[in-house]
Order: C-alpha cells, then structure tokens, then sequence
C-alpha cells in the first residue's frame, strides 16, 4: 500500500511538473511569435519607409537634372542673345533695359543653382559626405552670416550611398531650421567615429523651443528628420527650452549596416 502511495505520488508529481513545464514552454513559444510579428512589422515600416524616402530622393535628382540641364540651359542661351541685341541695338543701352534684363538673368541663374544645389548637391555625389558637410558650413558662413564650428571625423568609414545622402539631409534640415527660427549666432556641427556607431551633434545658441509643444505636429521639420534618422536604426535626442538654444545628438548604429 505504501509502495502504491508512493508510486502514485511519484507519478502525480511527475505528471504535474510535466505540465507546468508544457505551458511554460508554450508560454515562451508564444512570447516568441509575439516577439516575431512585432519584428516583422517593424521592418515592414522600415522597407516602407525606405520605399517612400528612395523615391523622395529620386524625384529630388529628377528635378534637380530638368533645373540644370533645362531652365539653366535656356537661361544661358537667352544671356547670348542678349548680348548679341547689345552690340546691334545700341538703343538697349541708353535706356539701361541691357543692364537690368541681364541682372535679373543672372538672379535667376543663381536662383536655379540653388534650388538644384538643395535638391541634390554636386558635391555630396563627387566629393563624398565629409566634404558636403564642409561646404554647407561654409554656405551657413558666408550666406547666412552664421559662426559655425564643425569637425568630421569619417576616418576608415565605409557607409553606402543612401546613407550618406541620408546623413546629409540630416544635417540640412536641422541647419534649415536654425536659419528660419533659431535666431542664431552660432553654431556647433560635429560627427564623432566611435567604430560601432557615429555620433552626430548640432547646437545652436538660438532663442530655443517648448519642444513639448511642438512634437506631436513634428513641428521644425522634426518628423523628416526622425524618419531619415529611424530608417538609419538610429536614436535622436533633443534638448532644448525657451531662450536657452538647442543641442540634438543621433546615434547612428554601425554594426548593422543596412544594404540598400
């Protein structure tokens, strides 16, 4: 009878322990397949995402080539003729129409270059990204009077294509929204190579913003942004009150370089 208790016992225990184990297996397996839904969501909105901003920057060069090879080449040719009027139409000159019809030609030139240079710079596809970034400091410098401290550190750094384009228009958006709201003196420009990850830094000593306020309308640009630096499987932190200027600083994962 003891023999019997005892087997009984055991067997019970056995069952028991089985069946604690089953669901805790079950458990974990269901955790798993959460886990996994939630990742394959997650990279559907990435590849998305990527989809949206590949065609975004697709458009960009499209118009950038029509802006250059068209109206810059119309605007050219119109420059010839004036001057060909010039020399015949000596009349032109004593009225100064020559003058002023070619001063507004050339402010529509430059005007065409600009918009070209922000659509797609030159630079960032010949030079590479360090020197795309330089080149924008000195824009900030020249054109918008702006004292800026930059230093890129890209040393043995092999990223592709996009994301370099990716990291420019970073950089561009964030010094955009310095030049339109910051009310900037100015300003600090930094990409740290840390090997595993960059660490990309800009300050300003501007006027500031209740961020609080601004982020659920991704006001200043904030939501671009955040999606250039989400599809980089980056992390963006930003710090910034009222009349105390703003400091943003993204890390941007190296381990996991994305192919694109």
């Amino acid at each position: 009878v003891v023999f019997l208790i005892l087997l009984g016992a055991t067997i019970f225990l056995v069952l028991n322990y089985r069946l604690k184990k089953n669901k805790e297996l079950a458990r974990q397996h269901r955790v798993i397949q959460e886990q996994k839904i939630n990742n394959l969501e997650k990279e559907k909105k990435i590849l998305s995402m990527a989809s949206m901003i590949d065609g975004q920057e697709s458009e960009r060069i499209r118009i950038a080539k029509d802006l250059h090879d068209g109206i810059g080449g119309l605007l050219t040719s119109v420059r010839t003729q004036i001057k060909r009027i010039e020399k015949e139409v000596s009349i032109l000159s004593e009225f100064d129409l020559y003058k002023k019809t070619n001063q507004l030609i050339d402010e529509a030139a430059t005007e065409v270059r600009r918009i070209s240079q922000n659509l797609m710079p030159s630079v960032l596809r010949l030079e590479g990204l360090e020197v795309a970034l330089e080149d924008l400091c000195t824009r900030l410098r020249e054109v918008h009077d702006l004292k800026v401290d930059s230093h890129f550190d890209f040393r043995e750094l092999n990223i592709s294509e996009t994301q370099q384009t990716f990291i420019y228009r970073i950089f561009q958006e964030l010094t955009n929204n310095i030049v339109k709201h910051a009310n900037a003196t100015e300003v600090l420009m930094q990409v740290n190579n840390y090997g595993d990850h960059l660490n990309m830094i800009i300050e300003d000593n501007g006027q500031g913003f209740a961020f609080d306020k601004l982020e659920p309308q991704g006001g200043l640009g904030l939501k671009s942004i955040q999606s250039r630096v989400d599809f980089l499987s980056g992390e963006m932190e930003i710090s910034t009150a009222a009349g105390d200027g703003t400091s943003i600083s993204i890390n941007i994962p190296l381990e996991e370089k994305r192919e694109v």
